[in-house]
């Protein structure tokens, strides 16, 4: 006669399938605002686009987050977690870091476009709770790139922690101002205005370099 397993048991099964089925239907919306915004990059999709697009209810949406700054702030979080995981830090020289961490971040526009939205417009209509929430990961990511360059530059950990942030928000303001029409920027080279027609990888490691100590 086989025993019965305990109550307990069961419940805790069911419990912990609800919590993946959830975690799987959070990533799917996650990333159908993800699919959309990378198909239009100068406006943020409804949350009924999403919806259609990720295949649930718009109800279902807005029992995971609350507003579509929510979603989005959750969005910028995740393209965060794929961008960290891209460094390679095969050199131990800081210019060569510096040029990887630009082009790193060129290389994901849509990115850049969220990271640049989020202080103006996306942290703005959150409760205090996402907002300290968003700012906690983003913190922790970029303590995390700091732990793994510790290693390879003679620097102190909480210097290079102070350093990235500084160095990733010094890029989110260049991004601001790069990021125009290409009709705007050859408007600008039409009337000799070169010095405020922003080049991202250029302005941004003439930023950067004296940052780090780099002449």
């Amino acid at each position: 006669m086989s025993r019965k397993r305990p109550l307990g048991y069961i419940m805790g099964k069911i419990r912990s399938t609800s919590l993946e089925e959830k975690e799987i239907k959070r990533t799917m919306i996650i990333n159908a605002a993800f699919e959309l915004l990378d198909d239009q990059l100068d406006k943020l999709p409804s949350i009924s686009e999403v919806a259609k697009k990720a295949g649930v209810a718009k109800g279902t949406v807005y029992t995971y987050f609350e507003t579509k700054e929510e979603l989005f702030l959750s969005v910028l979080l995740s393209l965060f977690h794929e961008w960290a995981k891209s460094f390679q830090f095969d050199t131990k020289k800081v210019e060569h870091f510096l040029e990887e961490f630009v082009d790193s971040l060129l290389a994901r526009p849509v990115l850049l476009k969220l990271a640049s939205k989020a202080p103006v417009v996306l942290e703005r209509n959150v409760s205090e709770e996402v907002f300290l929430k968003y700012r906690k990961g983003l913190a922790k990511l970029l303590d995390g790139v700091a732990e793994v360059m510790h290693p390879k530059f003679e620097v102190p950990q909480e210097n290079l922690r102070k350093k990235m942030v500084l160095s990733y928000n010094v890029l989110i303001g260049v991004w601001q101002n790069y990021d125009i029409s290409s009709d705007l920027k050859n408007c600008l080279v039409a009337n000799n205005l070169e010095i405020v027609n922003i080049d991202f990888k250029r302005d941004g490691l003439a930023i950067l370099k004296p940052l780090w100590g780099l002449s």
